[in-house]
């Protein structure tokens, strides 16, 4: 008699299976949100931070709406968001160009090769924090 119970309890609205495929649903539609507004290139950056914005309202346990948050954290992080994203592309591009010319230039440039590798990492490090930073100010 117990066992039904548990039953009733894991497949509840309440229980932990419903939650745990609301959230990789929520996942799911927030990465393809993501992935279609990032689709003009310049435009990643806008599109994380609305990410983080969905995400943030969702750490806080405010209520949220998947949809209408992140078009409402696009448009609200679009001015801050789509000047530092294209910068941020734009070298991220520039250095992962010069790694590939480097890599045909043969082994005597490999230094620069790793110089190459570290402005990437810290132009990656600076983007972890500076989009969840722009969708929490606003």
């Amino acid at each position: 008699m117990n066992g039904g119970k548990i039953m009733k309890g894991i497949f509840s609205f309440e229980g932990p299976l419903y939650k745990f495929c609301v959230l990789v649903y929520e996942t799911f539609m927030l990465n393809l949100l993501w992935f279609i507004g990032s689709l003009p290139i310049v435009t990643i950056g806008v599109s994380t931070s609305a990410l983080y914005y969905v995400y943030g309202k969702k750490v806080r346990e405010n209520s949220y709406n998947i949809y209408s948050d992140f078009i409402k954290g696009y448009k609200e992080n679009f001015k801050q968001a789509l000047p530092i994203g294209a910068v941020i592309t734009i070298i991220l591009s520039f250095s992962i160009y010069n790694i590939f010319k480097l890599n045909k230039m043969g082994s005597a440039y490999l230094w620069l090769q790793g110089f190459q590798l570290f402005i990437i990492f810290q132009i990656l490090l600076i983007s972890v924090f500076i989009f969840p930073l722009i969708a929490r100010v606003n």
